[in-house]
């Protein structure tokens, strides 16, 4: 009885030196190189919507035309009162699907999604993939087999939607980088590698959404309007934030190793 008593006694004095575990470590923020940051960038995006956005698209639009026989390149202007933006896109043939196709599109669909039923517990990701590519896929195929003559959308209408989407995910994937990347800015060189690494993003959400824009094309021309609702909700802005995210968390995460080791950085949360 007496030692339980010294050892309830000795538990007191005790905590009072032993803290609580130190569950994590956090980050200096340097709030001037932060808000640094976040103008450089901000200023790029501004820069880039307003003065060389048109100027990159029809760089693209004429080089993408070289590789169709009959197209046509249209203007779309964007009025944002201060300034206008003149965007260039193609117009080019389209096809209807015929209902043997549409027959065969829908076979293959069906044995391939039995295929991903069977194995789903091994390729889950390409499951549940394929869960949200068929969605739009069968409402197209019902649609084209009772409704094909009603079918409202042209080549010319996809490209104006895809080309507005296309401006306003740039813009605003600028803006949210500009925001995101800013609060792990701590000293000159991440400040340089955050602004290298935006460039790298952009460059590469011009080069992916043109490539993109030119093998809706190829589909929409080549084989049908059959898989236009699938171009653009499989392959669309869900593809783009996929893509967004994964950049953004592998270069989070490669920053944060390389300074792991920088005691000056870090600090352990007490």
């Amino acid at each position: 009885m007496n030692f339980e008593k010294e050892f309830q006694l000795m538990k007191k004095n005790l905590m009072k030196y032993i803290y609580y575990h130190r569950f994590g470590r956090r980050l200096h923020i340097n709030l001037f190189f932060s808000i640094l940051n976040f103008f450089i960038i901000l200023i790029l995006a501004f820069f880039l919507a307003f003065y060389k956005y048109d100027e990159i698209n029809h760089f693209f639009i004429s080089f993408l035309s070289k590789y169709f026989d009959e197209y046509v390149i249209e203007n779309l202007f964007i009025n944002f009162g201060f300034y206008t933006i003149n965007l260039h896109y193609l117009i080019i043939p389209g096809r209807f699907p015929n209902n043997f196709e549409i027959l065969v599109s829908l076979l293959f669909i069906s044995i391939l999604g039995l295929l991903l039923f069977i194995y789903r517990r091994k390729i889950l990701p390409f499951f549940m993939w394929y869960v949200f590519f068929s969605i739009p896929f069968i409402v197209s195929v019902f649609y084209f087999t009772f409704f094909k003559n009603y079918f409202p959308y042209t080549v010319r209408e996809f490209s104006i939607l895809y080309t507005l989407l296309q401006y306003g995910i740039t813009v605003f994937f600028v803006f949210i980088i500009a925001v995101s990347i800013s609060v792990i800015s701590f000293s000159f060189w991440t400040t340089f590698t955050n602004i290298i690494f935006t460039f790298l993003l952009i460059f590469y959400i011009f080069l992916f959404g043109y490539l993109r824009y030119f093998v809706f094309l190829l589909v929409l021309s080549k084989m049908s309007y059959l898989y236009m609702a699938n171009l653009f909700f499989t392959f669309g802005p869900l593809l783009d934030f996929l893509y967004f995210t994964s950049f953004y968390s592998l270069y989070v995460s490669l920053l944060m190793k390389s300074i792991m080791k920088d005691s000056m950085l870090w600090k352990f949360v007490s």
